[in-house]
């Protein structure tokens, strides 16, 4: 066995050369470097990943998509390609790798102009393990439409569009999940499968020339690990080399681009550029690693400005003459290798600090047509503008003067229906309202729901117009403008351990701009937890100590107030600023010394509950008070903040995410700051997903404590907490346990809240509440107990407690064997899939959403926000402000169209209701460009459009031309359309286009004209001339 002193980013180089001279080779990984190594190889040659599942194979559910396709593409490799570089880790390697004769049976083939059954094609995909869908987003998913079949291969970046003439392949096209619409033309697409059958050791089925170990220690330890969990003895592989921080040997290659860390800025640029020409002018050959291609232009462009040619090239040995090339991937750190003459430099030696990439999320353009936060399903509550609340009863087709018409049906009161045709289904909104529970259901033509909604607007109207007066009032105030920026202030940023997020950026320079206006500051950063608003604070506080200003921090907690405190004194460290704490857990003599400190101005920043609002508490001069979740505050010490507003700046924190819609409306009211983007550089929390034992209960508790750290046990019910938590005191009897739930007295709670956070207690059992609040960097383990029972929101929430450290973090979600219904399966998946905050997530959010509406609005609007619905709540809101700033847009009308041709989606086109009704409430609310974008999407996704689709779009030009033109009601009568407008003036427009429209009577115009198409035309064409003539 050979044994080399290599670690790093240098081992993996090691590996990637090492191929040229070995066709296969397997590179055993510890679990938490897998990653890395495996991105690090594939920078320089490809590479494949085998990871071990994330859930139980007992639990019946999928592993994680990002798992499913690495360990399908690895079987692909392992049985097609000659040169093979595995990376696994020991977990992998006891799981085994799919059975290759299962796979090469289930791989599915589709090539152009093949002949394919559907029906058969869409049992094969099943058994393959794909889900059929109605509308195909993600991986695993297929859907048949007709003549087109939609799948998403697991093996694939994006899903395929099959279109079929009769049984043979007529086109084959890639689309994007997000938009629905097809991006390019594909000549074949081959489909993995979703799931794995049986398994078989890696060793029966390759052959290796070379295998690799990495951190051998570690390794001894996580088969440990991988034998505790699997009751049964995991052996490691006999290594042929050993790569690792071995101390007693030489180093084989140096690492770190040998840069002095001081260095900053331009001056950090220089140094590298002069090592590089140094190296150059030796000989040797250089690479310069791209973080991504959005980076390629940007560092070709900074070697041109200093004079060297940066060519983009890939890794091969021997070929690459001397010179600096270009490589796009992922590498931690640089280093030089005498022996073979190359060196390589990352974007971290070049910059200082690595630029933390982050997914870009896909965008959603306008013609999205997939499900949102206002899609409607069967059952849910709607609103219907002039009716008010009631129930979605699905779509229901009648056939009306022998045109076959489709209509939303809603019930109300009393079991009376009212059916919502689909040209006005703009007018429909689905409910959200507070908290979950049901709205009360109005009786159809009753006078409650106008009752409601003018209560409602008149109390908006109030809100509104108390916070423009405060608005007003505090433009006049006079307060302190705080100093530009101090070198000091950029060292202290500088020294920010990751990269801002855009949004925190954003929200820093709104702070900033506030603090240094006359104005006081009045701002609010909402985002979620550990999406960076401390950060965003304590920036703003060191700002406000520049300018020798004290600073006051004020939390609902005093277990919080610790922790704040500690955060700020770490954050902190190596600057002259005094941090104290005010609160019950520090004793009477240390309270009068920070009170005495504060007065005589010793003390720079001050972080407590509501006791700093005291009579007794005064500072020298108060520059900044920073309020972390005020709604948790209260009544009291509400007043005593407003009163704070009027002198001081003021900054507030909440973890609570607002609706962006409602965020828009209150622009111009309220200075909000929303970080929306989760942070990079963090680890993803591992998510694992097991049935409930006891022995998988004591293991994941174990394995913590193994490592120092602590755990939260957590299940949604306070009856059987205390048995939980004897249950783990038997499992684990060194362990120590305590208890915490929502009807323990405050101070007792408290106490347990803070022992934890003291690491006096290693296990907390506890209800939901640990949902709120709370950052211990050091409980890095999370076990949910009867995961089906808890919502995503919370399962995400409860998540977001741990993995807040550097350390890797595990949430074990054990479900009921028996009782995980589909519902709650979807829910999990969706946990497995999102490891930040995604699009899929964002939605089911919508309940934190609301409850950050309360939050942010107070409890009173909250409750406005459960009478009317929240999208109705957002168009009063948006009213109201344009009413009372004067900019009040004219009342857009209704019109009532009666035609005589079908204009709807047959199901044998569009099956899937949900979808239906996504595509009718788009059209109906569109404009014409928007109508025609829809049209070719709706063409590209379903085929063919028959005629009754083709009258949907005609009917939904002619509601966009009658809106515009101010025609409230259009019929099609035998002899022609006839139309009644809201004044002579629109309808002196319409006579303007010749003899074929005639003045019936008052404000009515008839037309010969029959053909609705020669109709939309005429009158676009008079939309567009008043365009023109308007520009």
């Amino acid at each position: 066995m050979k044994r080399l002193n290599l670690y790093g980013s240098a081992a993996s180089f090691y590996i990637a050369d090492l191929s040229f001279d070995y066709d296969k080779i397997l590179v055993v990984v510890p679990e938490e470097e897998a990653q890395r190594v495996f991105r690090e190889i594939k920078t320089f040659v490809d590479a494949y990943f085998l990871p071990a599942w994330d859930v139980s194979v007992d639990s019946g559910l999928k592993p994680s998509i990002p798992i499913i396709r690495e360990r399908m593409r690895s079987c692909e490799a392992i049985l097609n390609r000659d040169r093979l570089v595995l990376v696994t880790t020991v977990q992998g390697l006891a799981q085994g790798v799919c059975d290759p004769e299962a796979f090469m049976e289930d791989v599915v083939v589709v090539v152009k102009g093949a002949s394919v059954d559907r029906e058969e094609m869409a049992r094969h995909l099943v058994d393959m393990g794909y889900n059929r869908v109605s509308v195909v987003e993600a991986p695993g998913g297929f859907s048949v439409r007709g003549d087109v079949i939609d799948v998403f291969p697991v093996n694939e970046e994006n899903p395929y569009r099959i279109e079929l003439w009769g049984d043979e392949v007529e086109s084959i096209r890639i689309f994007d999940p997000a938009t629905q619409r097809s991006l390019r033309e594909a000549g074949a697409v081959t489909i993995f499968p979703f799931s794995e059958r049986s398994f078989v050791p890696l060793s029966e089925v390759v052959d290796f020339d070379v295998i690799m170990g990495i951190d051998p220690d570690a390794l001894e330890s996580e088969r440990e690990d991988a034998s505790f969990w699997a009751d049964r003895e995991v052996d490691l592989p006999d290594f042929d080399i050993v790569l690792g921080g071995i101390p007693d040997l030489p180093k084989e290659i140096e690492t770190g681009f040998l840069v002095d860390a001081s260095l900053k800025g331009e001056k950090r640029i220089d140094f590298v550029v002069l090592r590089i020409r140094e190296l150059l002018k030796s000989g040797f050959t250089g690479f310069v690693v791209a973080d991504g291609e959005e980076r390629v232009d940007a560092l070709q462009q900074l070697f041109m400005e200093r004079g060297l040619s940066l060519r983009r090239t890939k890794y091969k040995r021997g070929l690459v003459r001397t010179g600096l090339y270009l490589l796009v991937g992922h590498l931690s750190e640089g280093f030089v290798w005498e022996k073979k003459g190359i060196f390589v430099v990352t974007e971290r030696d070049i910059f200082g600090r690595r630029r933390l990439r982050r997914k870009r999320a896909r965008t959603r353009t306008k013609g999205v047509l997939i499900s949102s936060l206002r899609s409607l399903s069967v059952g849910d509550y709607v609103i219907h503008r002039d009716h008010g609340i009631g129930k979605f009863l699905g779509l229901k087709k009648s056939t009306v003067d022998g045109v076959v018409r489709e209509f939303a049906a809603v019930e109300y009161k009393d079991g009376d229906v009212l059916y919502v045709p689909v040209d006005k289904l703009n007018m429909l909104q689905k409910y959200v309202g507070a908290g979950g529970e049901p709205p009360r259901i109005d009786k159809l033509g009753g006078s409650t729901w106008r009752r409601v909604r003018e209560k409602v607007r008149k109390e908006v109207e109030k809100f509104v117009q108390e916070l423009l007066e405060l608005q007003a009032k505090r433009a006049l105030a006079k307060g302190y403008a705080f100093s530009p920026d101090t070198p000091w202030q950029r060292e202290f940023e500088e020294a920010f351990p990751y990269e801002e997020t855009p949004d925190q950026v954003k929200a820093v320079e709104d702070v900033k701009r506030d603090m240094e206006s006359e104005k006081p500051m009045d701002r609010l950063v909402c985002g979620d937890v550990g999406f960076g608003k401390t950060e965003v604070a304590m920036r703003a506080a060191f700002k406000a100590i520049m300018d020798g200003k004290q600073v006051a921090v004020l939390v609902p907690t005093t277990v919080l107030a610790e922790q704040h405190y500690e955060t700020f004194k770490e954050r902190f460290k190596g600057f002259p600023v005094n941090i104290e704490v005010l609160s019950r857990f520090r004793t009477r003599k240390e309270q009068r010394e920070v009170i005495q400190g504060l007065k005589e101005g010793r003390i720079d920043i001050v972080i407590g509950t509501h006791r700093l609002l005291s009579k007794d508490v005064q500072f020298k001069d108060l520059g900044l008070v920073i309020i972390d979740e005020e709604h948790k505050f209260g009544v009291k010490q509400k007043e005593k903040f407003k009163e704070l507003r009027a002198n001081v700046d003021v900054l507030m924190l909440s973890a609570t995410p607002i609706p962006r819609t409602l965020n828009m409306a209150l622009s111009g009211l309220r200075d909000i700051s929303v970080i929306e983007t989760p942070p990079g550089g963090r680890q993803a929390v591992r998510t694992f997903v097991s049935t409930y034992k006891r022995e998988t209960l004591r293991k994941a508790i174990y394995r913590e404590m193994e490592r120092g750290g602590r755990v939260f046990v957590v299940q949604n019910r306070i009856e059987g907490l205390e048995e939980l938590r004897d249950t783990i005191k038997v499992l684990c009897p060194a362990v120590r346990v305590a208890m915490a739930h929502g009807k323990m007295k405050p101070a007792e709670l408290e106490e347990v809240m803070y022992k934890f956070v003291k690491g006096e207690i290693d296990v907390l059992v506890s209800t939901a509440i640990v949902e709120s609040g709370l950052d211990i960097p050091n409980a890095n383990t999370l076990i949910v107990v009867g995961a089906e029972k808890f919502g995503l929101a919370q399962l995400y929430q409860l998540r977001g407690r741990v993995g807040r450290g550097n350390d890797v973090a595990y949430a074990y979600f054990l479900v009921t064997l028996g009782a995980v219904t589909e519902e709650a399966k979807k829910r999990l998946r969706a946990l497995q899939e999102f490891s930040e905050l995604g699009s899929g997530l964002r939605l089911a959010l919508r309940d934190m959403e609301i409850r950050g509406v309360g939050n942010i609005l107070g409890k009173e609007q909250s409750g406005h926000v459960a009478g009317v619905g929240l999208e109705e709540y957002i168009n009063l809101l948006e009213e109201t402000v344009a009413k009372l700033k004067g900019t009040l847009r004219e009342v857009e009308i209704e019109p009532t169209l009666v035609v005589s041709f079908e204009a709807y989606l047959p199901d044998y086109y569009v099956a899937d209701e949900n979808v239906k009704m996504a595509i009718y409430r788009r059209l109906m609310s569109a404009d014409l460009e928007e109508i025609e974008d829809i049209k070719e999407e709706v063409r590209d996704r379903f085929g063919q459009m028959p005629d009754e689709v083709e009258g949907l779009f005609l009917l939904s030009k002619l509601k966009v031309l009658c809106k515009r033109l101010g025609i409230i009601r259009l019929q099609q009568r035998s002899v022609g359309f006839v139309m009644e407008f809201v004044d002579e003036e629109n309808l002196k427009k319409v006579l303007s286009l010749g003899q074929r429209f005639v003045k019936k009577k008052d404000k009515v115009v008839g037309t010969s004209i029959n053909d609705p198409k020669e109709l939309v035309e005429q009158l676009a064409t008079l939309v567009q001339n008043e365009v023109s003539s308007k520009s």
